[in-house]
């Protein structure tokens, strides 16, 4: 809590107006729903106190963990493992001639996602997983937080849901290829990227944070699937590989 409160003193501005309120109510011994309204942002957004929602607030909509120098804007971006769907709405902020299609498998992370994607029209919410074909996947609560619910293609989890492919995601919705691939799925990254021959061409840039710590294999899919992609680099916990031309990496890499 210390990171969380000092964080909280040092961008009084950036969280908004109602940042007293956000203190207070984090501060609360439960969990509540809370509105905050960072000037960054054309539309408040909804978090949950006391739980993960306000780190991903803090690394998205504070630290701009998910920001990179287009030298043209994108046109289609896909967020795999959207969450409460901050990225999205960060996304949407600064492309808004985009369309985005924003995939969260939890129901209570894609209730958020739902109020939060509201406000924009180029946001398109799907309630689903990512994954190599369109199956359905059961859902394991890892007792990571909100943030680290994984899927599985077998288990004995009393919770479904239906999982599609990247070309599944593409024929729905009509788009011959995505700018922007966004991925935190927690380790089924390991079975999208295993079978990304049929889509990766598809794509532009894509970054995304993988999870070798819970699936082994994860990062030799992902350096595997963007091996004809010559710009690849590290930011964080995020890996990012992109076609030539498409982004500033020098200025990515230092932000």
């Amino acid at each position: 809590m210390g990171t969380i409160r000092q964080k909280f003193q040092e961008n009084k501005v950036k969280w908004g107006t109602r940042w007293p309120i956000f203190v207070l109510a984090n501060n609360l011994p439960f969990s509540i729903t809370v509105k905050t309204a960072p000037p960054d942002l054309e539309h408040p957004v909804y978090v949950r106190t006391k739980t993960t929602d306000i780190t991903t607030f803090i690394h998205v909509i504070l630290d701009k963990e998910y920001a990179l120098s287009f030298n043209a804007s994108p046109k289609v971006i896909l967020d795999c493992g959207a969450n409460i769907g901050l990225t999205s709405v960060y996304y949407a902020n600064l492309y808004p001639n985009a369309t985005i299609i924003a995939v969260e498998p939890v129901e209570s992370n894609y209730n958020i996602l739902i109020k939060n994607v509201s406000y924009y029209e180029n946001i398109i919410p799907v309630h689903g997983a990512i994954w190599d074909k369109k199956i359905k996947l059961s859902i394991e609560d890892a007792g990571t937080g909100h943030w680290g619910f994984q899927t599985r293609e077998s288990g004995d989890f009393d919770i479904q849901v239906q999982a599609y492919s990247i070309n599944d995601i593409l024929k729905e919705y009509g788009f011959n290829s995505i700018s922007l691939l966004k991925m935190d799925i927690e380790g089924a990254e390991k079975e999208v990227f295993e079978s990304a021959s049929d889509w990766i061409e598809k794509v532009d840039v894509v970054i995304v944070e993988l999870h070798d710590r819970l699936k082994a294999g994860c990062e030799t899919a992902f350096q595997k699937a963007t091996n004809e992609m010559p710009v690849k680099f590290v930011r964080g916990e995020n890996h990012i590989a992109a076609r030539k031309g498409l982004i500033n990496v020098s200025s990515d890499i230092q932000s």
